[in-house]
């Protein structure tokens, strides 16, 4: 059983920002949020230009406070 708290309001935030980004995001992120605004990323990105976009994305939604990136480059 899953007992970690999660903010879905933040996660929301964070799948729609990246939903709307410039350039687009094309991999799925899976994005994980605690009430507290941590924010966990996994993922793949084509680029290193796009990992970097994902980051600046996230750390700029509010409410986020700390970003776990694990976002790696697709080979």
């Amino acid at each position: 059983m899953d007992t970690r708290v999660h903010d879905q309001a933040i996660e929301m935030r964070v799948l729609q920002a990246l939903a709307h980004s410039k350039p687009e995001i094309t991999h799925p992120i899976i994005v994980a949020a605690t009430p507290d605004g941590a924010v966990w990323l996994r993922g793949l990105a084509l680029s290193q230009t796009d990992r970097l976009t994902i980051l600046h994305l996230v750390g700029d939604v509010p409410g986020v406070t700390e970003v776990f990136f694990n976002v790696a480059l697709m080979t």
